[in-house]
């Protein structure tokens, strides 16, 4: 029984290799998982009032990374779900691309507010802070932005960069995201559902 079990998944991984070699030379696969990041909500505006502008001095609020940003073991949780966790110990993950980041409003709206961009602020690491990796900008001259909001990077961001360095970065050093906003201040202040859709290419080793 064992011998068989053994055939069956050797004849299985063959086929596998033999679809991913003849569908894509590079031996890759990608797919497409949502991930959803919780709740969130902006940092106060102290001494302004709604439907105030907003000054330069606030283009850049903080917020703290979620919690249950994916790790390395996440995505590998996610490789499996995608039906590709048997081949776990052949393959290697390639890259974790980010495809779009949303925000979905539960209380109030984003309207007021012309500009809204998040940018991830990476932790320092063996003493060198790395460049800040744009996530994503959304726009409307006449502050109408609306409950929803679909954030999507001007350049390729590769999520595990930053899962590495949440994990790995110096000792009294944090990564943030970092919101920059213009326009007037929304009233209320929204909350969201914080999510993103991520794009995983593994490659055979």
């Amino acid at each position: 029984m064992k011998k068989w079990v053994a055939v069956s998944k050797a004849a299985a991984l063959a086929s596998v290799m033999l679809v991913m070699v003849l569908g894509n030379v590079s031996c890759s696969q990608s797919f497409e998982v949502p991930v959803p990041l919780g709740e969130s909500e902006f940092p106060e505006f102290p001494g302004l009032q709604p439907g105030d502008p907003i000054p330069a001095a606030f283009n850049d609020l903080s917020l703290p990374i979620p919690n249950v940003f994916p790790s390395r073991a996440t995505l590998e949780g996610y490789i499996e779900d995608a039906g590709f966790g048997w081949l776990l110990s052949i393959v290697r993950i390639e890259s974790v691309e980010l495809v779009e980041m949303r925000l979905e409003a539960t209380q109030g709206n984003f309207n007021g507010l012309t500009r809204l961009a998040f940018t991830w602020k990476l932790a320092a690491v063996g003493g060198v802070t790395p460049d800040p990796v744009d996530l994503g900008t959304a726009l409307s001259p006449t502050g109408t932005l609306g409950a929803n909001i679909t954030l999507t990077p001007a350049a390729t961001v590769n999520i595990l960069d930053l899962v590495d360095n949440a994990a790995t970065h110096d000792e009294g050093s944090n990564p943030e995201l970092s919101i920059g906003v213009a326009g007037t201040v929304p009233n209320p202040l929204p909350e969201w559902d914080f999510s993103m859709r991520i794009r995983i290419t593994i490659r055979l080793f």
